[in-house]
């Protein structure tokens, strides 16, 4: 329980760091830029998101950290067998409905906007690349 203890407050330190980097991007950005454009709305929404993110998981872990059966909870949820593969399940099968909505999306694109396509076109390679590699580490891994 020990080494589950520091993985904890290890992620409450990731977990801060992110919270200052993206603060402090935020900032930056609000000193930098036109205030009122479109990007500027939408990334100050994405950090602001990413920032009530990491407090949600700050909040949990200090919790945790702080109640030795709430730590016992935590780890007994995050070892649970049925969990983990579940988690596998989700993961294989979003990855490919995601790349077949991209391949339809990418044959729409095609007829409609070059720039679009190309776009789609490199997220399906990519994520297609990434999908093999995956599975031939886990396959030697496993």
């Amino acid at each position: 329980m020990d080494n589950f203890k520091i993985k904890v407050q290890k992620r409450v330190m990731w977990a801060t760091i992110y919270c200052v980097v993206f603060l402090t991007v935020a900032i930056v950005l609000m000193v930098y830029s036109d205030k009122a454009s479109y990007p500027m709305g939408f990334t100050s929404g994405f950090i602001s998101g990413i920032v009530a993110l990491a407090v949600a998981f700050i909040i949990k872990y200090i919790k945790a950290l702080k109640n030795p059966e709430a730590l016992r909870k935590l780890y007994i949820e995050e070892t649970d067998e049925r969990t983990k593969e579940i988690g596998a399940k989700v993961g294989h099968t979003s990855s490919i409905i995601t790349l077949f909505v991209l391949a339809i999306a990418m044959l729409v694109a095609v007829f409609l906007n070059k720039t679009v396509f190309y776009t789609i076109l490199a997220t399906v390679l990519f994520i297609s690349v990434l999908n093999a590699t995956l599975k031939l580490y886990y396959n030697k891994k496993l």
